[in-house]
């Protein structure tokens, strides 16, 4: 009986988990014509994406991650859907779309979007590489966006040559 307990345990854990989306929940689509890595013949011709979604009330940090969400884009997979379960009843947000080049992840990323994430902003309008790089290091800034839902938000551009295209669209 014993050993059936872990089991158990994360069945109730999921179980609440798929239970809570519901009436909040928020379908994100997050889809590409034009990934960011695939210009350069040494690039992986793949993109390794998180997306940060924070409570935007124009204060000088931003409170924990509203939403944080990982994937991978390659020429066969361009899309992806996923729910959002709102926890508040805030619908002002602000989101950072990283491409992952470095190993770093969430618990490491988030707190530098939090505390700098004003200084991110402006270096991303001057196109200011280094200065993105200051804080991120070898991950890349490919866009952000002030937004409310429901909303679709495109992020767009040229970085170190190479062109993306992402839309970002979240359905209530």
């Amino acid at each position: 009986m014993v050993r059936y307990i872990p089991f158990l345990i994360s069945f109730f854990i999921n179980a609440i988990a798929f239970s809570q989306v519901g009436e909040d929940a928020i379908k994100v689509i997050v889809s590409s014509s034009d990934l960011s890595e695939d210009f350069s013949v040494v690039s992986s011709k793949s993109d390794e994406l998180m997306l940060f979604v924070y409570d935007y009330t124009n204060s000088k940090e931003l409170n924990e991650p509203a939403m944080v969400k990982k994937f991978n884009f390659s020429k066969g997979n361009m899309e992806i859907e996923f729910d959002w379960n709102v926890q508040n009843e805030v619908n002002n947000y602000i989101l950072f779309l990283i491409e992952l080049d470095s190993d770093n992840n969430e618990l490491q990323i988030d707190p530098i979007l939090r505390i700098h994430y004003t200084n991110l902003i402006e270096a991303y309008e001057k196109r200011n590489y280094l200065g993105i790089e200051k804080y991120l290091g070898d991950d890349d800034l490919l866009g952000y966006a002030k937004f409310s839902i429901p909303s679709t938000q495109t992020i767009k551009g040229v970085y170190k040559l190479d062109k993306f295209h992402y839309t970002i669209t979240f359905q209530d």
